[in-house]
């Protein structure tokens, strides 16, 4: 008789009754839906030659909670004005990663783009300026220079 039930009841970790089990399951899947949502931390707009037209640049990061860190990407679109009460928005077809990336600045012409890279080990910090489909310059910064760049108010 003993072994007629062991295959049924599943071992819960002492304390553990399966509501609870099932209270934990819920919250766990819960957390996983918010964290897939994307934040947008910064958005830049920048005028074209159009009276109608302007572009934008978005800074989007969502928890990548298995690293314990936040991943970054960038999303532009093109903004047509196509009435005073109407805006139409052409996203880019994909956000693009920007992997190691602790900055991010366009300059206020939108058409170059700081983004600095500052690794974790002893390597150099990384100043790389963009500009509409390509790197232009790529300046490597040692910490005996300089640290790390941040840009958050300290």
């Amino acid at each position: 008789m003993e072994g007629s039930k062991v295959g049924l009841v599943k071992d819960l970790p002492l304390g553990l009754d399966p509501t609870t089990e099932e209270e934990y399951t819920s919250q766990s899947n819960l957390l996983e839906e918010f964290t897939n949502i994307s934040n947008i931390d910064k958005a830049w707009t920048f005028k074209s030659g159009s009276v109608t037209d302007s572009q934008g640049m978005f800074l989007i990061s969502q928890p990548n909670l298995l690293a314990n860190k936040r991943r970054k990407f960038i999303l532009s679109t093109q903004i047509t004005k196509e009435s005073p009460t109407s805006v139409n928005l052409q996203w880019a077809p994909f956000p693009v990663e920007m992997t190691g990336v602790s900055v991010i600045v366009p300059s206020p012409s939108g058409t170059k783009l700081l983004v600095v890279r500052n690794p974790e080990n002893e390597s150099p910090c990384k100043l790389e300026i963009w500009s509409q489909s390509q790197l232009d310059k790529e300046y490597h910064v040692p910490p005996t220079v300089h640290g790390s760049v941040y840009t958050d108010g300290w």
